[in-house]
């Protein structure tokens, strides 16, 4: 059977040492060491991003406060987040993308966080607002629904 030679490449901070069979490949995590299997498809689609070290970590580590955390990106950037959406967040490895915001692969399309956790309103005329204008501020209470009108005069723009 034929498979997608990954060996050497690297999934956030997972590199695909070997093929294991039936899909699997033996990846060591360049975070903490360990050896993980993680099917092919989902180190392609960027799912899995470590050894399960990192959601550790953000849970001791990553806490601000009681209401939220800090998620970091396998670039070591950081995405301010609610306590609430970390488990649901931490199922999808998010990336900064050249928009500024975060954003990462959700059933085959890419999808910015703030669209994840609110729900996208394309086509209904309504947006997402960061209030605080930081893109990587995903917590609950920076974000809000909003016209375009009003998230323009909130930048001083006429519409």
């Amino acid at each position: 059977m034929s498979y997608i030679d990954l060996s050497g490449m690297h999934f956030g901070f997972l590199v695909a040492r070997e093929y294991a069979g039936k899909g699997y490949w033996k990846c060591q995590c360049l975070n903490c060491g360990k050896d993980k299997l993680v099917k092919g498809e989902h180190l392609r689609l960027g799912n899995v991003n470590s050894c399960g070290c990192l959601k550790e970590e953000q849970e001791t580590r990553g806490k601000r406060d009681t209401n939220s955390y800090v998620i970091r990106t396998h670039k070591g950037e950081e995405i301010n987040v609610d306590a609430e959406d970390v488990d649901r967040l931490s199922k999808h490895s998010w990336s900064i993308g050249i928009d500024g915001y975060p954003q990462a692969r959700v059933n085959g399309k890419m999808m910015r966080m703030h669209e994840y956790l609110i729900g996208q309103y394309r086509g209904d005329g309504l947006m997402i607002d960061h209030i605080n204008h930081n893109r990587a501020d995903n917590r609950r209470s920076n974000l809000r629904i909003v016209t375009p009108a009003q998230n323009a005069r909130k930048s001083g723009i006429e519409v």
